[in-house]
């Protein structure tokens, strides 16, 4: 932007105070985004831990333009988020993970001996799950690993 030379004494004082302004809310605003704390935000699809991806709705106003509304952890459910759908399926690895997780929670049942539910202490029932989602994680985590690794494989191979 080029100022006029032929402007009032006034008006270059009141376009140099809307600079100011600008530039005084623009500080403050990477300020408060410096001072904000960095905390794990969960996807507002799936309840997983958000990666970066987010969605607004609508327009959103200079207020609100220093965060999206929904957290979320990926594509797929930021297609669900505009499309305001449901839960998304388990891949592959989320399936082989349930898989994992069942074979550790049926070991825990027969370790236990005791197959109704109704009669687990509270510990019991905090155990199976713990169990169940410790397997869950571990075994979704080692489903990722085995892949990347065979990626790695297939890529030395290559070369």
């Amino acid at each position: 932007m080029c100022l006029d030379p032929y402007m009032s004494v006034m008006e270059t004082s009141a376009f140099a105070s809307q600079l100011d302004l600008l530039l005084a809310q623009a500080q403050a605003s990477e300020a408060r985004v410096r001072r904000a704390p960095k905390k794990s935000k969960l996807c507002a699809i799936c309840r997983r831990f958000a990666r970066g991806f987010g969605y607004t709705p609508a327009m959103p106003s200079s207020a609100e333009l220093d965060a999206p509304v929904f957290a979320l952890c990926s594509m797929t459910c930021m297609d669900l988020a505009a499309k305001e759908k449901g839960m998304i399926d388990p891949n592959r690895f989320e399936q082989a993970a349930l898989r994992h997780a069942s074979l550790q929670a049926g070991q825990y049942i027969e370790s236990i001996q005791k197959t109704d539910l109704q009669h687990y202490s509270f510990d019991e029932w905090c155990t199976l799950i713990d169990v169940i989602v410790t397997g869950f994680t571990d075994g979704l985590r080692n489903e990722q690993h085995a892949a990347s690794q065979s990626k790695h494989n297939d890529l030395k191979a290559a070369l």
